[in-house]
């Protein structure tokens, strides 16, 4: 009865100490690392953008041609990681623009909660990776893929596309610039 206990004592020490290497190696794998804040342009500008992302080439990519994009047109751009979406309101915002991975099966816990404080979604661009370039929160209108860095042309285009779409819906703004570039 002794060895019995023995031999499952160890079976489960080493089923725990599996469990926690794996959880540790797919963190640090897929485990985005956190954007750096900053921002772009003057906010005292009518027309604000703000963009919540997460560390990884293929994300600072993407928010490097967003901000190229609009760099000249007048617009407060603020870049922040999504972590930090819990201190942000909507309505001091004409567009945000989400940029995230799906990390556990999931969105990131700040995106979802960010989301469902929202009124509604007519201010919100996403971009949603993930390793097969396919999920996305249910009800959300968002641009899927995976993060290959030779797409990242493409999907900033989709981006600029929808905020562009997004700044010329606002109502009580008048805008003085052009989207051509």
């Amino acid at each position: 009865m002794k060895s019995y206990k023995s031999i499952l004592t160890k079976t489960a020490i080493a089923l725990l100490l599996g469990v926690i290497t794996f959880g540790t190696w797919y963190t640090y794998t897929y485990t985005m690392k956190e954007a750096r804040s900053f921002d772009v342009n003057k906010p005292e500008s009518s027309t604000k953008l703000l963009i919540a992302t997460q560390g990884s080439e293929f994300k600072d990519t993407v928010v490097s041609g967003i901000i190229d994009h609009f760099d000249d047109q007048n617009i407060f751009i603020k870049v922040i990681d999504v972590y930090k979406l819990k201190d942000i309101d909507i309505n001091d915002w004409n567009a945000v623009c989400l940029i995230h991975t799906w990390e556990f099966s999931a969105p990131p816990t700040s995106v979802k909660k960010f989301i469902k404080r929202l009124p509604n979604l007519d201010r919100l661009a996403v971009l949603t990776t993930s390793g097969n370039g396919t999920y996305k929160m249910e009800g959300i209108d968002a641009i899927t893929g995976a993060s290959v860095l030779e797409t990242s042309p493409d999907v900033t285009s989709q981006l600029i596309n929808k905020i562009e779409t997004i700044l010329r819906s606002q109502k009580n703004n008048t805008f003085n610039f052009s989207f051509q570039k």
